[in-house]
């Protein structure tokens, strides 16, 4: 764990180096030191447990600080459209950077793949933005539950992030890449529906559709005034966490961060009341 860890201080680091040289972030404002922490916590969560996939002690560097740039991207473009303590110039700003983010991206893709690669991108792409216009029509929950109202679609809520798995398997660099995406579905689902329930006052506040307010609308026929509302259905929504965690550990995979990450996140719930 220690190696991946480095390896991604190290690339979040160089990412944030970029940005400050072209001129897009202030390394002194607290913009910069918040975001560049929550950053390089997602992506070490998220990303880099990949590292304990590899076949050898190649770690494929330009692998993994390419793909930071996309998590990167993915987390600015959070900023600029659902952050309630940004005001107007700072999600402008995320805007901008999020944009030079995935260009970067793109960029690297487009010199290190093939055609078909960069359409199956393109097509990633397309479902997580469907996914963001989607989770804001507040006043159609409808539309919500039928696109992504079941558990085995709670993943795709940051289906974008799944982009580096499958170049993984295209590339062959993993052993057991037939269990690695099935893995990391059952892994993300559980941290994006963790996340759900820990930012469930700011959703409500900012008409922003989850799982769990969409599961609360198919029970009541109404959406939630507050997270009061859902308490009847948490004990629910923790069942399917545990869902996930129990199909995590029959892969039977080795994986620190893995393990760590959901421990952590347990812990994170229990902390705020919610049983785990």
């Amino acid at each position: 764990m220690s190696k991946a860890h480095d390896l991604c201080l190290k690339d979040i680091d160089l990412i944030f180096n970029d940005l400050i040289e072209n001129g897009l972030i202030d390394p002194q404002s607290i913009f910069f030191q918040n975001l560049k922490s929550s950053i390089s916590k997602s992506c070490f969560q998220s990303l880099y447990p990949l590292v304990d996939f590899y076949n050898s002690t190649e770690t494929h560097f330009n692998f993994f600080l390419h793909n930071s740039y996309l998590f990167a991207y993915v987390f600015f473009l959070d900023q600029s459209l659902d952050s309630l303590e940004n005001n107007p110039s700072t999600k402008v700003r995320a805007t901008q950077i999020s944009s030079y983010l995935l260009l970067n991206y793109f960029e690297w893709l487009k010199e290190s793949y093939d055609a078909d690669t960069i359409s199956l991108f393109r097509r990633f792409y397309k479902e997580q933005t469907n996914y963001l216009i989607v989770e804001k029509k507040w006043e159609f929950p409808q539309i919500y539950f039928s696109a992504y109202g079941s558990m085995k679609k709670i993943y795709k809520k940051g289906f974008l992030l799944f982009f580096p798995i499958e170049l993984c398997k295209r590339n062959l660099y993993t052993r057991r890449s037939l269990t690695l995406k099935k893995l990391f579905i059952n892994y993300y689902s559980f941290i994006f529906l963790a996340d759900d329930l820990l930012d469930l006052d700011s959703d409500i506040n900012h008409k922003c559709l989850t799982y769990p307010i969409i599961r609360y609308f198919r029970l009541k026929g109404e959406l939630p005034q507050s997270q009061e509302d859902l308490a009847p259905i948490i004990p629910q929504i923790v069942t399917i966490l545990q869902k996930f965690v129990n199909n995590i550990k029959r892969f039977e995979v080795n994986s620190m961060i893995i393990d760590d990450t959901i421990s952590r996140i347990k812990t994170e719930l229990d902390n705020r009341g919610i049983e785990t």
